[in-house]
């Protein structure tokens, strides 16, 4: 009787040792090659910060640091699970922070279900943000021209200023925008997603299904189209 006990509590012990060790937080730092693109896929935390050089800092629990993949492919930067780990980490509990550090940013684009926000504004003159899934993006942008499209249940809240933006939404996520002053602004949303922008020159707004558009300013140019139970309307 007393071999046994002794014996389960090593086994105890051994799961114990093991479980510690998958779960043990572990950091990392990379450098990385010039980019202007960064393609993420998976769940991620992803902090971007603006720095004179190009380079990634992951912290994760749960899974290896040597799965997650950070690889240049020209000038865009992919950041993902590695591909024989996938399937299995999709119902696994672990979790990553990456702070990255760019130089120049011109691109942004996620599937899956990370969250990403800037510690700095990005300054760009033109600019691009394309979310698919359920992902997150919250940040401060200095562009020229901006292009943003949202297909999935996704979220973004952008701040800041640019003279012309295009905004494509599909599914039903959201785009929290009224604080980016913009010119001139295009939108359009198909399925039951809902948008909240600016515009001080021009207003293209077009809906089909039940989303819904608010937008602040006065626009001298305003088009407006809408079919099915969506609506424009000016906020208060």
């Amino acid at each position: 009787m007393k071999k046994h006990l002794i014996l389960y509590l090593m086994i105890v012990l051994s799961i114990a040792l093991i479980s510690q060790s998958v779960f043990a937080q572990k950091t990392e730092e990379r450098k990385l090659e010039a980019f202007k693109t960064v393609k993420i896929g998976g769940s991620f935390n992803v902090t971007l910060q603006e720095g004179n050089t190009e380079s990634v800092k992951i912290t994760a629990s749960g899974i290896d640091l040597d799965d997650i993949i950070t690889e240049n492919e020209g000038s865009t930067l992919n950041i993902r699970i590695r591909n024989d780990k996938w399937n299995s980490r999709n119902n696994y509990n672990y979790t990553v922070d990456i702070v990255l550090t760019y130089k120049n940013l011109e691109k942004i684009n996620s599937s899956g279900s990370s969250r990403i926000s800037t510690k700095s504004t990005i300054k760009s003159e033109d600019f691009e943000l394309a979310l698919s899934g359920s992902g997150k993006f919250k940040g401060a942008l200095a562009t020229q021209r901006l292009n943003v499209s949202l297909s999935g249940s996704g979220d973004i809240e952008i701040t800041g200023n640019t003279k012309e933006q295009s905004i494509s939404i599909s599914g039903s996520g959201d785009v929290q925008a009224i604080d980016l002053k913009s010119s001139f602004t295009k939108i359009n949303i198909s399925g039951s997603g809902n948008a909240k922008v600016h515009a001080s020159e021009e207003l293209d707004a077009r809906v089909s299904g039940s989303g819904d558009i608010r937008f602040a300013g006065n626009p001298q140019k305003q088009i407006f189209k809408s079919s099915g139970s969506g609506s424009i309307k000016k906020v208060n």
